[in-house]
């Protein structure tokens, strides 16, 4: 019995490529929901009054207000807020990885390139938007991820930990 061996295309490799960049960032986002959904829930069995929302964007809303009114000085409360703001600023690319459909692109040289469409909604009407990047910007904008999630998680274990001390 002779046996085949099939070749593996750059587009094909390419796309393994992005595929698994891809999950390793919603890997991210979704650990990043998690811990901001265990600082809420903390909150609430230390007896704090926090709305538990569906939605991830108010959860973390929720969660800065939270880190406003409980964290003890004027430092601390300064970066709680700055890991907030800097995860604010990546966190819209979760859309895109999440819902966005994939066009694997490549030059001629053989890099590739990655093409997110992606619609939303909004009063009622699609808005088309398109995120593409190529193979050095994703991994510039996965090593942005980590940091930043790095940074929220640390604010957020500490928040965590104030909890309950108090």
């Amino acid at each position: 019995m002779k046996q085949e061996i099939q070749s593996v295309s750059a587009h094909q490799i390419a796309r393994a490529e992005i595929d698994s960049w891809r999950g390793r960032c919603m890997d991210i986002y979704a650990r990043s929901e998690r811990a901001v959904s265990e600082v809420l829930q903390t909150a609430q069995e230390c007896g704090q009054s926090v709305k538990l929302s569906a939605m991830a964007g108010p959860r973390l809303a929720e969660v800065q207000g939270l880190a406003e009114r409980l964290t003890q000085t004027g430092k601390q409360r300064q970066a709680a807020s700055n890991a907030i703001i800097r995860w604010r600023g990546i966190e819209p690319k979760r859309a895109y990885l999440a819902h966005g459909e994939l066009t694997t692109l490549l030059d001629r040289e053989d890099r590739w390139h990655a093409r997110l469409d992606l619609t939303r909604f909004k009063a009622n009407r699609p808005i088309e938007e398109v995120w593409v990047m190529a193979h050095n910007e994703v991994e510039a904008f996965e090593e942005e991820l980590q940091e930043s999630f790095a940074q929220l998680k640390q604010q957020l274990g500490m928040l965590r930990k104030g909890l309950l001390l108090t």
